[in-house]
């Protein structure tokens, strides 16, 4: 019979845990400037992001 003590395991999901969220943050932060950057060049407004809640106009 096998068995796997996964306790050591923990360490690195918690490592890879924390690299996804300072990696996700970085990765929508270059997203939002490349999309302004785009519009900007074009002359017009960014297009919102995938999956953001849109502005009601007023």
């Amino acid at each position: 019979m096998c068995r796997l003590d996964a306790r050591p395991l923990h360490a690195g999901a918690e490592w890879i845990r924390h690299y996804e969220r300072f990696w996700t943050g970085r990765l929508d932060a270059l997203d939002a400037l490349l999309r302004a950057d785009d519009a900007r060049k074009a002359g017009r407004k960014p297009a919102p992001r995938k999956g953001a809640p849109r502005r009601k106009k007023p």
